[in-house]
C-alpha cells in the first residue's frame, strides 16, 4: 500500500498503487487507473486504458483491442483476438479457435483443430489432432490423444498417454499410468507413480506416490510419498510423509516427519515434529521444532522461538525477534521489526521500512571453479563450469554463471542467470540456471534444470522449459510449439523443461529434482532419477534411468523414446525427440528445433532469439538479439546486444 513511486522494485503481489508503475515489476492484481506501460502485469487487469507493451497473463475485461499483447488466461473479449495467440485459459469466444493456444477449458462448439487443447473437453465434435490433456468425458474412442488426467473412457486406452486417474474397466497396455490406480489385474510395464492399492506384488514398475504394500519394496527405487510400510526402507526413494519406525538414512525424505529418531543425512522437505536434532538435513516447510534451527533450509511458517538466523525463511512470519540475513520472500510479513537485508516480494503490512530487499539468495564466485552445496543436492563443477541449486544458492564465476530457482541472482564478468521464477542472462560461455535444483555446466557449455532455466553460449543456446513457442533465426534455435517432436541439428542441444538434459563435448546437464554429476567433458542429469553418461555423450531419464556410452546415448523410458546417434543425446521427457549428428533436443511438453549450433525451446510461452541468441520463456515471453540471452520461469527479460 505503498503511497510513493515504486521504481527499481520487484513488485510481485498485490498493487492497490495509485500513481504510475515504472521500472516496476508488478506481479498480481492491479487496479491501477492509469496506464500500464514498461511494467510487467502479471495477474488481474482492470485497466480501462489500452494495454500496450505489458505482458498480460490473467484476466482481462479490457474494453480496447488486446494487441501485442501476451494474454493466456480468460478471455471475455467480444472482439477478434489478434496478434495475441497464446490463449491458455478459459475460452467463451463464439468464433472458431484457430492459430490458438488453447489451455485449459474449451465450451467452444465447433471443431477444435489446430488448438492446443490442455484441461477440460465438453466438446461435442472429435477430438483429433488435438493435445487433450485433463479430463475427458469424450464418448467415443480416445485415439492419437494426449490424454493427460482422469479417464471415464469406456474403451481400451491403447497408445494413449494416460496421466492421472484410471477407472478404465479394461487392460492398461502400452500406457503411461502415472497416478491413482484401482486397476484389479497386473500392473506390468507400466508407469504408476501415485497411489497404489494393487495386492500384488510391485515390479519393475515406477512406484511414485502412496504406498500400502505389505511386502519389500524392491527394484522400485523411486518411492517418494506416503510410507506405511513395515519393513526397513533402503535404497528407496522416500519422497513424502514417513511413519517408519526404523532409521532413515541415505534416503531422500522430503516431506512431513513423525520420525523418532534423528534425522540425519535426509532430505526433509515439510512440516517436521522430530523430537530429537534437526541437522545436515534440508527442512523448508513448517516447523514446529523445540530446539534451535540452525544450518537448516526453513522457507515456509515459522513459530520457532529462537532467532532466526542464516536461515531462508520465504513465507509467513510470525518471528518476535529480529528477521536478518534472512530470505524473506513469499508471504505476508506481520513482523514487528525492522526488515533488513531480506527479499519481501508479496504482500506487505510492515510497518517500518523496507531496505536492502534485492535478490534472494546467496551467491559465491571463484576463479574458475564454483560449487554450491546445499542440503538438498549435490553437484560438482570442474574447469569454468558452475553449479546452483534451484531454491538455493548459485554460483557464479568468470564466464558462467547461475541463479537459483525462484528467485534471482546476478553476476558479472561474462555471464548472468536468473532463476525458474525471474529473470537471467548468460553472456561469454556459459550460463546455468536450475529451476529447483542444481545443474553442472562445464568448459564453456551450459545446461538447463527442470522446469524453467535455459542457457546460451556463444552462438548456441539451452532451454529447458515446459510449454509453449519460441523462435530462433541465424543460428540460434527454434522451437516448434504443440506438444511432441523435436529436433536439432548441428551440435546444439536442448533440454526439456521438466525432466531432462543433454550434455555433449564438455556441456553440462543439470538435476531437475536432485543430484547431478559432471565428469570429462560429459554431465547427466536425472529430473526424477539418475542418469549416466560417458565420453562426451549424454542422457537424461525424465522418469526413468539411462544410460550412454562411446559418444551415443539412448533414452528407453517406460513413457517415451528416444534416439540418439553420433555422440548426441536426447531425452524426450514427456514425449518424443530425435537428435542427429552430435547435437540433441528433449522437449519437454512439447517441441523444439534447433539449428546451426543454438537452440531454443519456451517453457509455457513464447520466446524469440536471432543471431545466435537463445531465450526460453518458462512461463511468459522473452527476447534476446545478437549475442545471448536468457529469461526465467515466469517473467520477462530482454537483451540487446549482450546487455540486461
Amino acid at each position: 500500500m505503498y503511497e510513493g513511486r515504486l521504481s527499481n522494485c520487484i513488485c510481485p503481489s498485490i498493487y492497490m498503487y495509485e500513481g504510475r508503475l515504472s521500472n516496476c515489476f508488478c506481479l498480481s492484481i492491479y487496479l491501477d487507473q492509469g496506464r500500464l506501460s514498461n511494467c510487467f502485469c502479471l495477474s488481474i487487469y482492470l485497466d480501462q486504458g489500452r494495454l500496450s507493451n505489458c505482458l498480460c497473463l490473467s484476466i482481462y475485461l479490457d474494453q480496447g483491442r488486446l494487441s501485442n499483447c501476451f494474454c493466456p488466461s480468460i478471455y471475455m473479449y467480444e472482439g477478434r483476438l489478434s496478434n495475441c495467440e497464446f490463449c491458455p485459459s478459459i475460452y467463451l469466444y463464439e468464433g472458431r479457435l484457430s492459430n490458438c493456444f488453447c489451455l485449459s477449458i474449451y465450451l467452444d462448439q465447433g471443431r477444435l483443430s489446430n488448438c492446443f487443447c490442455l484441461s477440460i473437453y465438453l466438446d461435442q465434435g472429435r477430438l483429433s489432432n488435438c493435445f487433450c490433456p485433463s479430463i475427458y468425458m469424450y464418448e467415443g474412442r480416445l485415439s492419437n490423444c494426449f490424454c493427460l488426467s482422469i479417464y471415464l473412457d469406456q474403451g481400451r486406452l491403447s497408445n494413449c498417454f494416460c496421466l492421472s486417474i484410471y477407472l478404465d474397466q479394461g487392460r492398461l497396455s502400452n500406457c503411461f499410468c502415472p497416478s491413482i490406480y484401482m486397476y484389479e489385474g497386473r500392473l506390468s510395464n507400466c508407469f504408476c507413480p501415485s497411489i497404489y492399492m494393487y495386492e500384488g506384488r510391485l515390479s519393475n514398475c515406477f512406484c511414485l506416490s502412496i504406498y500400502m504394500y505389505e511386502g519389500r519394496l524392491s527394484n522400485c527405487e523411486f518411492c517418494p510419498s506416503i510410507y506405511m510400510y513395515e519393513g526397513r526402507l533402503s535404497n528407496c526413494f522416500c519422497l513424502s510423509i514417513y511413519m517408519y519406525e526404523g532409521r532413515l538414512s541415505n534416503c531422500f525424505c522430503p516431506s512431513i516427519y513423525m520420525y523418532e529418531g534423528r534425522l540425519s543425512n535426509c532430505f526433509c522437505l515439510s512440516i517436521y515434529l522430530d523430537q530429537g536434532r534437526l541437522s545436515n538435513c534440508f527442512r523448508p516447510s513448517i516447523y514446529m521444532y523445540e530446539g534451535r534451527l540452525s544450518n537448516c533450509f526453513r522457507p515456509s511458517i515459522y513459530m520457532y522461538e529462537g532467532r532466526l538466523s542464516n536461515c531462508f525463511c520465504p513465507s509467513i512470519y510470525l518471528y518476535e525477534g529480529r528477521l536478518s540475513n534472512c530470505f524473506c520472500p513469499a508471504s505476508i510479513y506481520m513482523y514487528e521489526g525492522r526488515l533488513s537485508n531480506c527479499f519481501c516480494p508479496s504482500i506487505y503490512m510492515y510497518e517500518g521500512r523496507l531496505s536492502n530487499a534485492n535478490s534472494v539468495h546467496q551467491s559465491t564466485c571463484m576463479n574458475g571453479a564454483s560449487l554450491t552445496a546445499n542440503s538438498v543436492h549435490q553437484s560438482t563443477c570442474m574447469k569454468g563450469a558452475s553449479l546452483t541449486a534451484s531454491v538455493y544458492q548459485s554460483t557464479c564465476m568468470n564466464g558462467a554463471s547461475l541463479t537459483a530457482s525462484v528467485y534471482q541472482s546476478t553476476c558479472m564478468k561474462g555471464a548472468s542467470l536468473t532463476a525458474s521464477v525471474y529473470q537471467s542472462t548468460c553472456m561469454k560461455g556459459a550460463s546455468l540456471t536450475a529451476s529447483v535444483h542444481q545443474s553442472t555446466c562445464m568448459k564453456g557449455a551450459s545446461l538447463t534444470a527442470s522446469v524453467h532455466q535455459s542457457t546460451c553460449m556463444n552462438g548456441a543456446s539451452l532451454t529447458a522449459n515446459s510449454v509453449h513457442q519460441s523462435t530462433c533465426m541465424k543460428g540460434a534455435s527454434l522451437t516448434a510449439n504443440s506438444f511432441h517432436q523435436s529436433t536439432c541439428m548441428k551440435g546444439a542441444s536442448l533440454t526439456a523443461s521438466v525432466y531432462q538434459s543433454t550434455c555433449m563435448k564438455g556441456a553440462s546437464l543439470t538435476v531437475s529434482v536432485y543430484q547431478s554429476t559432471c565428469m570429462k567433458g560429459a554431465s547427466l542429469t536425472a529430473s526424477v532419477y539418475q542418469s549416466t553418461c560417458m565420453k562426451g555423450a549424454s542422457l537424461t531419464a525424465s522418469v526413468h534411468q539411462s544410460t550412454c556410452m562411446n559418444g551415443a546415448s539412448l533414452t528407453a523410458n517406460s513413457v517415451h523414446q528416444s534416439t540418439c546417434m553420433k555422440g548426441a543425446s536426447l531425452t524426450a521427457s514427456v514425449y518424443q525427440s530425435t537428435c542427429m549428428k552430435g547435437a540433441s533436443l528433449t522437449a519437454s511438453v512439447y517441441q523444439s528445433t534447433c539449428m546451426k549450433g543454438a537452440s531454443l525451446t519456451a517453457s509455457v510461452y513464447q520466446s524469440t532469439c536471432m543471431k545466435g541468441a537463445s531465450l526460453t520463456a518458462s512461463v511468459y515471453q522473452s527476447t534476446c538479439m545478437n549475442g545471448a540471452s536468457l529469461t526465467a520461469s515466469v517473467y520477462q527479460s530482454t537483451w540487446i546486444k549482450g546487455a540486461l
